[in-house]
C-alpha cells in the first residue's frame, strides 16, 4: 500500500485471495457494474469494492452496504474523505483503469 490511502491492483487481489477473509470475489468490467449487480451481491450482506479513485489517483477499496436507485450507500476509509457516504454508481466505474474487483462473503 501506498501512504496516500491507495493500493496496488496486484495487492486487492493479494488481500481477496486470502483465505483468513472468507471471501469470494469477481472482476467486473467498469460498463457491467450495474446497480442489478450490486444489488444481487448486496444479498449475501455487505459488499467490498476494489476500484480506481479517480480523486487520489490509485487503487482504493470501499465497503458498499446499500443502494437505492443509482446511489450507492458506501464506507469509504480513507482518512481524508472517509466515513459514510453516498454517491453514484458511476463514482465506481473509471474506464480505461481495468476491471472493478467485487467480494463477498463466502458464507
Amino acid at each position: 500500500s501506498k501512504t496516500d490511502g491507495t493500493m496496488t491492483r496486484q495487492g486487492l487481489f493479494t488481500m481477496f485471495k486470502d483465505i483468513r477473509f472468507g471471501l469470494k470475489f469477481m472482476e467486473v468490467e467498469p460498463a457491467a457494474f450495474t446497480p442489478l449487480l450490486l444489488s444481487q451481491k448486496l444479498g449475501h450482506g455487505h459488499t467490498i469494492l476494489g476500484f480506481w479513485e479517480k480523486r487520489i489517483p490509485g487503487w482504493h477499496v470501499g465497503l458498499a452496504y446499500g443502494i437505492k436507485g443509482s446511489d450507492v450507500s458506501y464506507l469509504n476509509p480513507d482518512f481524508k474523505w472517509g466515513g459514510l457516504g453516498t454517491t453514484s454508481i458511476d463514482h465506481f466505474k473509471t474506464a480505461g483503469k481495468g476491471n472493478l474487483v467485487v467480494a463477498w462473503r463466502a458464507w
